[in-house]
């Protein structure tokens, strides 16, 4: 089930402001911490910031992105992905959830290149969800212009969360409460017209997480874990993003962090 319907333009523009209707930033839960401290007006630094975990999410970007890209990958991405998740919150829903993430990049101007959905093959005794995701990435990447490199930022990307502890507590958090069965990854670089793209990845798994809340990085038997994938490609050009929709969607996500930002303060 790959089909993601295309939507005219006045319809694209519509389906945006709906959503936020729907979901507004005073409801939604905030979620967000960069591998980096908060710096300016944002809880993300997007001058220094390279990796962001949004709940049960991790989102990498090459060094070499212009700092307008990385906006519009890691916000463009956090807002579709927080709407797919109200809109289809339930364990069961996994398929829809992915479709509906990619409508809503979609209604923001990515171009799909390709996308699949399937049960992972494991090709080894044991695995680890980390090594899952990078494998992945690198299948639906593959052949394609502008992925190379790719696979290794989400390698390095997962490893430097490792080493994050605050970064990690959070993704750990955020999976559990989730019911510990799914998360996301997205990867993103700016080729030389200055294009973003970028690889997205649901890996949902049959297995509880580890007794610490673990998921990336614990060892498990291939037997005894299913996993199946849903990725997708996609390619944007910040000329092609209407400014409206970037308004809008920017705005839900600055309420969004800055509620965060204020609970951080209040827990201090």
């Amino acid at each position: 089930m790959n089909e993601v319907q295309v939507l005219a333009e006045s319809e694209q523009a519509a389906f945006i402001s709906d959503l936020v209707k729907s979901y507004p930033a005073s409801m939604a839960k905030p979620r967000v911490a960069g591998f980096s401290a908060r710096s300016g007006s944002s809880i993300i630094n997007l001058d220094d910031i390279q990796a962001v975990v949004d709940g049960p999410n991790v989102i990498g970007m090459f060094d070499g992105m212009s700092r307008r890209n990385k906006r519009i990958a890691l916000n463009t991405y956090r807002f579709a992905e927080i709407m797919a998740t109200n809109k289809y919150p339930a364990k069961h829903q996994i398929e829809q959830r992915f479709q509906f993430l990619i409508s809503v990049l979609t209604a923001m101007k990515w171009t799909k290149v390709v996308q699949v959905s399937k049960a992972y093959e494991k090709k080894t005794q044991s695995l680890t969800m980390a090594n899952v995701a990078v494998d992945i990435i690198s299948g639906v990447v593959k052949g394609v212009a502008g992925g190379i490199g790719i696979p290794s930022l989400v390698a390095d990307t997962l490893g430097s969360l490792k080493q994050d502890e605050k970064a990690l507590n959070l993704f750990n958090r955020s999976v559990e409460k989730d019911q510990g069965r799914r998360f996301g990854v997205a990867s993103c670089a700016q080729d030389k017209e200055g294009s973003v793209n970028m690889a997205v990845a649901a890996v949902n798994y049959s297995k509880e997480p580890g007794k610490d809340g673990g998921v990336l990085f614990v060892e498990w038997k291939s037997s005894e874990v299913d996993v199946y994938q849903d990725t997708a490609y996609l390619v944007i050009h910040e000329e092609d993003y209407p400014g409206t929709r970037e308004t809008t969607v920017n705005a839900y996500l600055d309420e969004l962090d800055e509620r965060a930002f204020q609970a951080i303060l209040a827990s201090k």
